[in-house]
């Protein structure tokens, strides 16, 4: 009886601590509810739908990417100028979620950008908002990058300033590492190697 409970143990061990390291192989990704554009001074206006990124989800492997609409119907009014734009973005999955350069855990990862004019602010000149690619880590190991497509404004003579309606903005996730697994896992997946092959051993004698 007792060497049929052991085999059992052994057996459940290996099977969560392989399944924990072949999960390893791919990381799901969750968009949470805390998404927001933000510019940083006036004289620029910025208006989007955010409404659909709470609950995006995907699962990506090593190299592979994932694109979807990050800001729709975005709409913006901007006088001559230079500006910096933040835009937030929310994980709720990869958990331990870190940017490189600040400190800390974080859920929600800023993206920094910045708006103004294509060789100076003439009526000839457009206006154009683009945003830094982000490095943010994750997990013991873990990598991922994160970009945002830019907006072209265009000079409106009736307001005497640069617009822009119904754009699109883009995020695009690629995975550059995935996490190394725990040590526990590990260790049950040593514990469950040794369980069954003591038990090999004790049938042979």
């Amino acid at each position: 009886m007792m060497r049929k409970l052991v085999i059992a143990l052994s057996v459940m061990a290996l099977i969560f601590a392989g399944g924990s390291i072949a999960g390893a192989t791919s990381v799901d990704f969750l968009i949470g509810n805390d998404n927001s554009i933000v510019p940083e001074q006036e004289g620029l206006t910025i208006t989007a739908d955010l409404s659909h990124l709470p609950g995006i989800n995907f699962s990506l492997s090593e190299g592979e990417y994932y694109t979807f609409d990050y800001a729709r119907n975005v709409d913006v009014i901007a006088d001559a100028g230079s500006y910096q734009i933040t835009a937030n973005l929310e994980f709720i999955l990869p958990d331990n979620v870190g940017v490189v350069g600040s400190p800390g855990e974080v859920t929600v990862v800023k993206i920094m950008g910045n708006g103004g004019c294509n060789g100076g602010c003439t009526p000839e000149t457009g206006f154009a908002i683009d945003f830094n690619p982000v490095t943010v880590l994750f997990g013991n190991g873990g990598e991922f990058n994160l970009a945002l497509n830019g907006v072209g404004a265009a000079w409106n003579s009736k307001c005497k300033c640069y617009t822009a309606s119904d754009e699109l903005i883009t995020a695009t996730v690629t995975l550059v590492t995935t996490p190394v697994p725990e040590p526990s896992t590990f260790l049950l997946l040593g514990t469950g190697l040794l369980g069954v092959s003591a038990y090999r051993i004790r049938r042979k004698r």
